[in-house]
């Protein structure tokens, strides 16, 4: 069994961090800015655990990975993935937004989280944005 810097982990999609890991202000995760239409990837081949959406959180993906490690991706427009569909490192799961900015409205970007046996952890630590 190996460990979580062993693994070979894409980066969720292209874009600048523009909010960093703050567990002390309840954010478990980064927000990475994003252009209209692009395409979420998985980091690590697992399994959709949960397929969901909310007003707030828009669509949002689950992937279970090996090492108990499980990967969230939050705020995207279009999900490509259904509970208990098998996914590999680097596929297209999801879309970010696709009306770009509005007047008044921010920019798509992606809340991306890794949990780790109930843990959040910090994602710049195992991804190089």
């Amino acid at each position: 069994m190996g460990t979580l810097q062993e693994l070979n982990l894409y980066r969720p999609t292209r874009g600048l961090v523009i909010k960093d890991f703050s567990p002390q202000e309840k954010h478990y995760g980064v927000d990475i800015a994003e252009n209209p239409n692009e395409g979420v990837l998985a980091i690590h081949s697992g399994t959709v655990v949960m397929s969901d959406y909310t007003a707030k959180e828009g669509y949002t993906f689950a992937i279970q990975h090996r090492e108990n490690l499980v990967s969230i991706y939050r705020n995207c427009h279009h999900l490509l993935k259904e509970v208990g569909d098998k996914v590999v490192a680097g596929e297209v799961i999801a879309t970010l937004s696709s009306n770009g900015s509005e007047e008044g409205k921010a920019k798509p970007y992606l809340h991306f989280e890794l949990w780790h046996r109930g843990k959040p952890l910090d994602p710049n630590i195992y991804i190089a944005f």
